[in-house]
């Protein structure tokens, strides 16, 4: 019996009681391959040129949106001149003497403003409309922004 080999488990056994990694045996990778480093390349490569222009387009509608809210309270604040004027004085003369104010001239490119005071379809009343038009990129008009309102004497319909 003393010329038998002792039995000897081909499973390695580590400190803590589990097999050891694949470094400790020599048999593992330590880093990344060329062509793994290149596929992540491509893939990135892939991702950015899907990524950018679509955040460029989202910049360029946060910023026509901008300038449209801009025209909006122009708009409101024009209005808002025109029709706190006595109703006498509301007319078209009136309506070419609002202007656009420097601030939204600044912002806005070749901002123009379309006043029109025409009487009512009831008696004792005035409708007031206003359209600004300004340009956008490479000189392409935007839609513009329409506001109308409405004018009556006092004691007529409210």
């Amino acid at each position: 019996m003393k010329d038998r080999i002792p039995f000897q488990s081909t499973d390695r056994i580590g400190p803590a009681g589990g097999t050891p990694s694949a470094e400790k045996l020599g048999n593992g990778r330590g880093g990344f391959t060329l062509v793994e480093l290149m596929v992540s390349g491509v893939l990135l490569t892939a991702v950015m040129l899907v990524t950018v222009p679509t955040l460029y387009r989202i910049a360029l509608e946060h910023r026509a949106a901008a300038k449209r809210q801009i025209a909006l309270a122009e708009a409101a604040n024009i209005m808002e001149r025109l029709t706190a004027r006595r109703w006498n004085d509301i007319d078209d003369n009136a309506a070419k003497s609002v202007a656009v104010s420097a601030s939204a001239r600044r912002q806005l490119p070749e901002v123009k403003s379309i006043l029109r005071v025409q009487n009512g379809s009831e008696p004792d009343s005035k409708r007031i409309t206003l359209t600004l038009t300004w340009t956008g990129r490479f000189a392409h008009p935007n839609a513009p922004v329409r506001l109308s309102a409405w004018v009556y004497r006092h004691g007529g319909r409210p």
